[in-house]
């Protein structure tokens, strides 16, 4: 379930993103149970189920872009100037602060260049592929308990 709804392995975790989905589920144990879809398939007169919905993924963690950057909150805040208010910032140097932005992406730019030079946007930003998995078989029942 963590894997297919990308949350940590947290019952109450797993539960809520599947509330919040409209999901009804309930858990047990290690075992979780709700109301699903999967197809069966009927192939040369034998019968394949397939579930799309289950995968295991490989995450990228990416990347640290503050450090990277050499970002620091207390000077974009100087550099932006201005009076800032809870929710806006008012008479801002905009000149200031596109030079302290310039400077933070050559920072990045440069430590990319330098240090990741052919690497994906997964492996700068961080993301998750699908671990592909190949069958000898196609499946004939599902790998879960059904319950009417």
């Amino acid at each position: 379930m963590q894997h297919w709804l990308s949350v940590d392995g947290s019952e109450t975790q797993i539960l809520q993103v599947l509330y919040n989905g409209g999901i009804n589920a309930d858990t047990y144990q290690s075992n979780c149970r709700m109301d699903r879809v999967w197809v069966r398939a009927v192939i040369n007169g034998n019968s394949y189920v397939f579930d799309p919905a289950f995968k295991t993924y490989k995450a990228t963690s990416g990347i640290n872009l503050s450090d990277t950057m050499e970002y620091d909150r207390s000077s974009l805040l100087s550099a932006a100037g201005g009076t800032l208010g809870t929710d806006y910032i008012a008479g801002m140097n905009e000149t200031s602060l596109n030079n302290l932005l310039t400077t933070y992406s050559g920072h990045l730019s440069a430590f990319i260049r330098d240090n990741y030079p052919n690497a994906s946007m997964e492996e700068i930003i961080g993301g998750r592929e699908i671990v592909p998995e190949y069958l000898d078989e196609l499946p004939t029942s599902v790998g879960f308990t059904i319950y009417s």
